[in-house]
């Protein structure tokens, strides 16, 4: 910090000697107050474009040239930069909602960068200028680029990706929809970009979405990274979960608990695995990993109403009536928690007003 405080003061001083130099001229008469104010201007906005451009140079970019297109297709309006406006509005989309939800929780997407899509323009932009500077350096950014064709009348979409980091070998598969429907084929377009330079965005998107299959077969396809192994095996074992493939699950989830060192991503591993074992009817052990995800994080709801629910099967009623308003407490919107509080009122009075009685039972003292 030292040294980039002298460099600041360093910048400063040469800024007000050239000022001083300029403006000291009998026929542009500028007071002192001018100069240091115009000085300390000039100064932040070279250090707010050198920090955007440092920022920049961090950043993960993916360039997309504009698609090749039918003469007809661009008469009516669909030209290739179109089609790249289109594609390039479907991975925002698929970016925004590709948060790995588990009963309600977001997941961040951990290691996984959303990219930074950079259309070619005829400009000198910040964001060309950082383009244009990682790749005079090596740096092999990814580029999109592809064709649509019109075979009888039906629209056929080829992606190609190349650079570096990609993670799925690219398979040469023209992208089709029987209603020729450009927003589809540009849906299709962004899921396969997704799937070669960050996967684990578009299995968030697919499990958000509730395409569990989908997730576990772009997993199945992706070689993952030592750096990504615990967030990919979550996201592996939550499909094979919601898929009831439970066997191949606590292989995902004990394979992602090795390959983790942060108490949230824990948090989440625990109370995956909680859900996993109380499908196995394993509750003694269930309950243990939902300990552990409360114990990371107090205010994990749906780990309390995991117990809960686990603990009114054991017919473990006050306990589970415990845990049950404590999920409640935690999240008002927790609505396995409520049912579970109901299918109890219901045991313990049967003959009574059931709502009445979950309403009492929704009262009891917290754990």
């Amino acid at each position: 910090m030292s040294k980039i405080a002298s460099s600041i003061s360093l910048l400063k001083k040469r800024f007000q000697i050239a000022l001083k130099l300029f403006y000291n001229k009998p026929s542009i008469p500028v007071s002192d107050i001018a100069k240091e104010t115009l000085a300390m201007i000039t100064i932040i906005v070279i250090v707010f474009f050198a920090i955007l451009f440092v920022v920049g140079l961090r950043s993960y970019f993916v360039i997309i040239e504009p698609f090749e297109v039918p003469a007809k297709l661009a008469e009516n309006g669909y030209t290739g930069k179109t089609i790249v406006n289109r594609i390039s509005f479907a991975l925002d989309e698929i970016s925004n909602d590709s948060g790995f939800k588990i009963n309600g929780t977001v997941v961040s997407t951990g290691s996984a960068t959303v990219p930074d899509v950079a259309i070619p323009v005829s400009s000198n932009s910040l964001r060309s200028m950082i383009v244009n500077f990682k790749q005079l350096f090596g740096n092999r950014i990814p580029t999109v680029t592809g064709d649509i064709v019109n075979i009888n009348n039906n629209l056929k979409m080829l992606v190609r990706v190349s650079g570096d980091n990609k993670y799925i070998k690219p398979k040469n598969k023209f992208i089709t929809d029987p209603g020729n429907d450009i927003e589809k084929l540009a849906q299709g377009a962004a899921e396969i970009i997704y799937a070669q330079i960050q996967p684990y965005v578009l299995v968030g998107y697919y499990i958000n979405n509730g395409y569990y299959t989908f997730g576990s077969e772009v997993l199945q396809a992706v070689r993952i990274k030592a750096r990504d192994a615990g967030y990919a095996n979550l996201q592996w074992a939550y499909c094979l979960y919601m898929t009831k493939n439970y066997n191949k699950a606590i292989e995902k989830i004990e394979l992602a608990s090795k390959s983790t060192n942060s108490a949230d991503s824990y948090n989440n591993i625990y109370r995956v695995w909680g859900y996993i074992l109380r499908k196995q009817c394993k509750f003694d052990d269930a309950i243990k990993k939902f300990d552990y995800a409360i114990d990371l994080l107090p205010s994990d709801s749906f780990s309390y109403s995991g117990k809960g629910n686990i603990l009114k099967l054991q017919k473990k009623y006050a306990e589970a009536i415990l845990n049950l308003n404590k999920a409640i407490e935690l999240n008002s919107e927790n609505v396995g928690a409520k049912m579970d509080l109901k299918e109890i009122s219901i045991i313990l009075e049967p003959r009574k007003d059931p709502n009445a009685s979950y309403l009492r039972l929704s009262k009891q003292p917290k754990p």
